[in-house]
């Protein structure tokens, strides 16, 4: 079954709370391990950023099994795949947090081992293998996350086709 916007309005009010519930809880989660709201932005936004270029550059006919993307992105760190570079603009952009802001929080995740920076290269997830670690577990905590919000849209479906 294709999901159309009338699935999403007969079913609103139980998949959007799961939603919302899933956005705030994820978010403070991140916020809380990632030192703040504005490093946790913008870091999600590199680790986005690294992801797709990983993916999209070198997984084009390889699996995309959690286990192997995992293996893939902990050998990856410290290389940028795409021809994209992530600019501070662009992170600025994309976060809507002011240029010098995502400037000077760029510098600070750089000296806390989380980036690495150039006007060349863009911005580059590059973490040490504890700030590594950290995001893995948030991960793990994102995917308990994905479950709970796709059992309740399933389940949304199910009392659709009764």
């Amino acid at each position: 079954m294709k999901v159309t916007t009338d699935f999403i309005d007969k079913n609103f009010s139980t998949i959007h709370l799961c939603f919302l519930q899933t956005i705030v809880f994820r978010q403070s989660l991140i916020n809380k391990k990632l030192g703040g709201a504005i490093d946790s932005c913008i870091l999600q936004i590199v680790c986005w950023h690294h992801l797709t270029s990983l993916l999209s550059d070198n997984l084009k006919s390889q699996t995309t099994e959690y286990k192997k993307t995992l293996d893939y992105w902990n050998n990856s760190f410290g290389t940028n795949f795409s021809t994209k570079k992530l600019t501070l603009t662009l992170l600025s952009d994309l976060s809507a947090i002011p240029l010098e802001t995502v400037r000077r929080r760029v510098m600070h995740l750089e000296k806390k081992n989380w980036v690495k920076y150039t006007p060349n290269t863009g911005v580059i997830y590059s973490p040490s293998e504890k700030n590594n670690n950290l995001i893995v577990e948030i991960n793990n905590s994102e995917k308990e996350f994905q479950a709970n919000y796709l059992n309740v849209y399933e389940k949304s479906k199910s009392h659709l086709s009764q």
